[in-house]
């Protein structure tokens, strides 16, 4: 009987470090990556992956994540030019920026 290979992918914050300081057009990899990760929030994908790096790095990219998904949805409820739209792309904001000062990984949804 074969054995059923662990089909779940490994997203490894701390080897997309590396590899950014040793080659910069990883950054568009990284961005596929991070697109990647959202869908998968939305349900548009069945992806089953796991996180790995730092505990302060994983937070930083779920809740970057988060306010991602959150400032779409705002977005779609109420329109770009909705006060509430603009609070959450404030919120986005800092949350990409958090996650990029503490990673060191540019954040790919500018």
């Amino acid at each position: 009987m074969e054995e059923k290979q662990d089909e779940t992918m490994v997203i490894d914050l701390e080897v997309i470090k590396e590899e950014l300081k040793l080659n910069e057009t990883l950054s568009d990899a990284a961005g596929f990556w991070m697109s990647t990760l959202l869908k998968a929030t939305y349900g548009v994908i069945d992806l089953p992956f796991r996180l790995a790096g730092q505990k302060s790095d994983i937070k930083e990219l779920v809740k970057a994540l988060g306010m991602e998904k959150r400032y779409l949805n705002v977005a779609k409820a109420y329109g770009l030019t909705h006060p509430t739209t603009y609070k959450s792309k404030a919120t986005l904001n800092r949350a990409a920026k958090g996650f990029t000062n503490k990673t060191g990984i540019p954040w790919p949804f500018k």
